[in-house]
């Protein structure tokens, strides 16, 4: 997965977890780290010279920063699904029990939204008001077979607005502009789109 954030930096993480940033301009590499394990999301904050990534189970978030050349672990988060209109990061804390938060970047702080969260969130409207979570069921219909929710909440009511059914293990996703449909990559690397009837 690659990103292009300021029309300066392009970053991306590779399936042998490495993950890499370039001067669009000239293409000069700029950073080269071995990650963990790496989801393959990429996330740019507001400041236009760093960039989030994902790990799975304990790897993580990593917060990059392309002109330090370096990068270390947001240990306050486990997930993260985007970036809010003030520029904050809308994730799920890592400490138990798990909460909805908005992360600063800036200052480190986080800021509860929810106190309790049963899933992951993977994307966030643009607007900040929809978020979708993801979540893992391990026994149905007394069965050991794994299937796997998206569901879409409105944040401020915490109310649930979609719920398109078994699903997919996302790798990324984001909502469309317009908040009526959600595009994800799936583990196979194909594209999902689901149109989402949400009221308004």
């Amino acid at each position: 997965m690659a990103a292009v954030f300021q029309r300066r930096w392009l970053a991306s993480t590779s399936q042998d977890n490495t993950v890499r940033a370039w001067n669009v301009d000239d293409g000069e590499e700029m950073l080269r780290f071995r990650a963990p394990v790496v989801s393959g999301r990429v996330l740019p904050l507001a400041d236009g010279e760093r960039f989030l990534t994902m790990g799975r189970g304990l790897d993580g978030v990593v917060l990059w920063d392309v002109l330090a050349k370096q990068g270390c672990e947001v240990e306050s988060l486990r997930d993260v699904a985007g970036l809010l209109p003030d520029g904050t990061v809308l994730g799920s804390s890592n400490s138990e029990p798990r909460r909805l938060v908005a992360w600063n970047p800036r200052t480190g702080a986080c800021r509860t939204l929810w106190e309790e969260l049963f899933a992951s969130p993977i994307a966030v409207s643009a607007d900040g008001r929809l978020v979708a979570t993801w979540e893992s069921h391990g026994f149905v219909e007394s069965r050991c077979q794994e299937t796997h929710q998206v569901r879409v909440w409105d944040v401020a009511t915490r109310r649930e607005l979609a719920s398109p059914g078994k699903c997919w293990w996302p790798k990324a996703a984001e909502f469309a502009p317009d908040g009526k449909s959600l595009l994800a990559v799936s583990q196979s690397g194909s594209l999902v789109r689901v149109v989402l009837d949400i009221p308004k």
